[in-house]
């Protein structure tokens, strides 16, 4: 008898080419994920973890157990929880490809970072989104030092008040704001009375711990609104908002001049003085160096 064999044969090889390249990107991500520096997430389309490096649980002080049992929402500061959920939704309607942006988050037993937090969306072979892929880097150290810098560019350090510097823009702010709808702004220059012979005599200590109340009482004699710098040596400007005349500014003053009087407690005894105020109403459009030599004047 005949027999017959019917074979029939395709070829597989491109097809197991491409999950074999498929499997080692897979490997090369997961390996990426464990030994990444940065806290690396996979996140689900409701915003559940999937999954999570040891990096991301070492930034949110939370172990992969917890983590996987909760959702981005619960260690996502409330103030910006709008806002990541806009950039998510941009990701979703393709208005964007990834996202990084600074958000800050709450760590386990307390305490918030900041992150730069890096998102990008995942989506299937059919092009249907499946997840998001976050990044995570703890910025706070970075951010508290810009903050530091930026404040001690406009700030006095002995006192803590605005500087000359920052005092001049937020002069000219105002000035520039003045359309004749309220009072006009007031300044006062102060000039802290024998400043010279209390270093002179009692040594520069002595003088740091004046002008430093000084600084106090100044702040406490004013409204919140009003700004009071420092513009070195002895000399302060405060600058009063939307005062009637020149009269209600001149009561601020006196306010000051006897808040300033008082004595001072230092090294055990108490050290004493008075201040000299010039009152002048800046009008709308005056120059800020006149301003303040006006002040400074009289």
């Amino acid at each position: 008898s005949l027999s017959a064999i019917h074979v029939v044969t395709r070829n597989v090889h491109d097809q197991v080419l491409a999950e074999r390249r498929l499997a080692e990107s897979e490997r090369r991500f997961r390996l990426a994920m464990l030994e990444s520096a940065h806290g690396m997430a996979i996140v689900g389309l409701d915003h559940r973890y999937l999954e999570v490096n040891p990096a991301l649980c070492r930034i949110l002080g939370h172990d992969e157990t917890w983590l996987l049992a909760h959702t981005l929402d619960d260690v996502l500061h409330p103030d910006d929880a709008a806002a990541d959920r806009q950039a998510r939704q941009s990701l979703l309607d393709g208005s964007h490809d990834h996202i990084t942006a600074e958000r800050r988050f709450l760590r386990g037993g307390g305490g918030v970072i900041w992150g730069q937090h890096a998102i990008g969306l995942l989506r299937d072979e059919r092009g249907e989104p499946v997840s998001f892929v976050a990044q995570l880097q703890d910025v706070s150290r970075i951010r508290r030092a810009m903050q530091t810098l930026e404040y001690q560019a406009s700030h006095d350090s002995l006192t803590g008040l605005l500087n000359r510097s920052e005092l001049t823009d937020r002069l000219a702010e105002r000035l520039a704001a003045a359309d004749g709808s309220g009072g006009p702004p007031a300044v006062l220059f102060c000039d802290v009375d024998r400043l010279k012979t209390v270093n002179d005599e009692l040594g520069h200590a002595a003088g740091d711990a004046l002008l430093r109340a000084t600084a106090q009482r100044l702040t406490s004699s004013v409204r919140a609104t009003d700004l009071v710098a420092r513009m070195g040596g002895d000399e302060f400007v405060v600058l009063l908002d939307d005062v009637r005349d020149e009269q209600e500014a001149v009561t601020v003053a006196e306010s000051i001049r006897r808040a300033v009087a008082g004595p001072v407690p230092f090294d055990g005894g108490a050290l004493e003085t008075t201040m000299s105020i010039g009152v002048l109403l800046a009008g709308e459009g005056t120059d800020v160096d006149a301003v303040l030599r006006d002040a400074d004047a009289a």
